[in-house]
């Protein structure tokens, strides 16, 4: 009961924040809202999940970097951020992902391609089995 309660949302925000064609300044939103729920969780186990967030949060600078992309993408100026990317890299974020659920999927369906069993794959061939890949539905 105690996990329905507190975290029954949880799944939903994982398959939002999974979307690829969700903008930036959405996904920096719904990330943002499930930390904050995730810290307003009550009891011994609320406060080891908010430390948690918190130890998480602080190892992500590329987090903070995103997130201040965002406000930029809203129309807010963050003055260290424009000064580090000019205006088509920060347009070029519009629809940067913030987790890496694509990478590791990728990773998982071309685990098989670079195997030891292979020995004579050329770089040809590679690409065509990694367009083959990316163009077949999950």
């Amino acid at each position: 009961m105690y996990l329905t309660a507190n975290f029954g949302w949880l799944p939903a925000a994982i398959t939002q924040l999974e979307e690829q064609t969700k903008p930036l300044t959405q996904a920096v939103d719904t990330f943002s809202e499930a930390i904050a729920k995730l810290q307003a969780v009550p009891g011994p186990v609320g406060l080891r999940v908010s430390q948690k967030c918190e130890f998480v949060i602080q190892n992500n600078p590329d987090y903070a970097k995103l997130s201040s992309i965002a406000q930029i993408l809203r129309g807010h100026r963050i003055a260290d951020c424009m000064d580090s990317y000019n205006a088509l890299e920060l347009s070029s974020f519009r629809f940067a992902l913030i987790t890496s659920t694509d990478v590791e999927r990728s990773f998982s369906m071309l685990k098989h391609t670079l195997s030891d069993r292979r020995h004579c794959l050329t770089f040809e061939n590679f690409k065509m089995i990694l367009v083959i890949n990316c163009n077949t539905d999950p």
